[in-house]
C-alpha cells in the first residue's frame, strides 16, 4: 500500500503499522500498534514477553510524536489515572509559570478539547495486575487512554467484553490526541466478534488544497477496531 507501512517488530504482541502524514494531514508520521495481550494467567504470556512489549512501545512513543494502541491489552484498568495530574501549588511555591511548565503535556492537551476529561469512567470496577502497569505506563509516557474519557464514551466506560468488563482500548499519545474528533464503544455486534464490543474513532485529517482555495480542506478518516 502506497502510504501505510508494515513495519517488523521485536514483539508478538502488536503489530506495527506506519501511516504516512500525507494520508493522516498530521505533520509527521502516524505509528499504529495493533495489540493482543495474552491473558495474565496464560501459559502464552510471562513477564520477558510483556517487557519486551512495553519497551517496545516505549521506543516508539520516546521517537515519534504520533503513535496510537488499539485493541485487547487484557488489562482491567477500572477508573484508576492514567495521566500525571500536576499540582499548581507547587508551581506557585516555587514561583513558576504553571502555564509555561504545563504547556504540551498531557493535561495541557486533554483540557484544550472540550469532549475530553482528565479523569476517566468506567463500567468495570476491577483492577488487576497487566491494568496498574498499562496505567503506570501510560502516566510515565505521557500517554491517553479514550475509554471513558471522550465523545461518545464521556462518563461511561462502557464495557468492552462480555459486557462485563472493559480490556480492549485505544490509546494516543498527548501529542495525537488534537485530531481526534469522535470515539464510541460500539454495542456489540455477533457478526464482528465473539465476545468483544467494536472500538470505533474518527481523526480530523487536513487535506493540502493549497492549489484550490475553494474546496473543503478538511476530512474524518474512520478507523474501527475488531476483536
Amino acid at each position: 500500500m502506497k502510504y501505510v507501512t508494515f513495519l517488523e517488530s521485536e514483539s508478538e504482541f502488536v503489530q506495527w503499522l506506519k501511516i504516512s502524514k500525507i494520508l493522516v494531514g498530521t505533520d509527521e508520521d502516524v505509528y499504529f500498534g495493533i495489540v493482543y495481550i495474552p491473558p495474565e494467567n496464560s501459559k502464552y504470556c510471562n513477564n520477558n514477553d510483556l517487557n519486551m512489549f512495553y519497551a517496545e512501545l516505549e521506543l516508539y512513543n520516546n521517537n515519534n510524536k504520533h503513535v496510537a494502541m488499539m485493541g485487547d491489552f487484557n488489562a482491567r484498568t477500572s477508573n484508576k489515572l492514567d495521566v500525571a495530574i500536576s499540582d499548581e501549588r507547587i508551581f506557585e511555591a516555587l514561583d513558576l509559570d504553571v502555564n509555561f511548565v504545563n504547556d504540551g503535556d498531557v493535561c495541557a492537551e486533554i483540557s484544550r478539547n472540550n469532549n475530553f476529561s482528565l479523569v476517566r469512567d468506567s463500567q468495570d470496577k476491577i483492577t488487576n495486575r497487566f491494568g496498574n502497569i498499562l496505567t503506570d505506563f501510560c502516566k510515565a509516557n505521557n500517554l491517553v487512554i479514550l475509554n471513558g474519557r471522550c465523545f461518545k464514551d464521556l462518563e461511561k466506560g462502557n464495557f468492552t467484553c462480555r459486557e462485563k468488563s472493559v480490556v480492549d482500548y485505544v490509546i494516543f499519545s498527548s501529542k495525537f490526541i488534537h485530531t481526534l474528533v469522535d470515539f464510541n464503544v460500539d454495542v456489540f455486534d455477533p457478526l464482528l466478534s465473539d465476545v468483544h464490543c467494536t472500538l470505533s474513532f474518527d481523526i480530523f485529517h487536513t487535506k493540502d488544497n493549497s492549489h484550490n482555495n475553494h474546496r473543503d480542506n478538511t476530512e474524518k478518516i474512520n478507523m474501527l477496531i475488531h476483536m
